[in-house]
């Protein structure tokens, strides 16, 4: 069983800005799932 996802990285959240930006990926990013090639519904 892999554990690891593949091409992941940890990031350091060093300030208020860069937290929104990431907030705003988590928030938005599934709607774009259709458009991945990988998905699998």
């Amino acid at each position: 069983m892999r554990i690891w996802q593949r091409n992941y990285y940890e990031h350091i959240v060093r300030c208020e800005r860069s937290l929104n930006t990431i907030r705003k990926y988590i928030l938005e990013n599934p709607a774009r799932w259709q458009e991945d090639n990988l998905y699998v519904d």
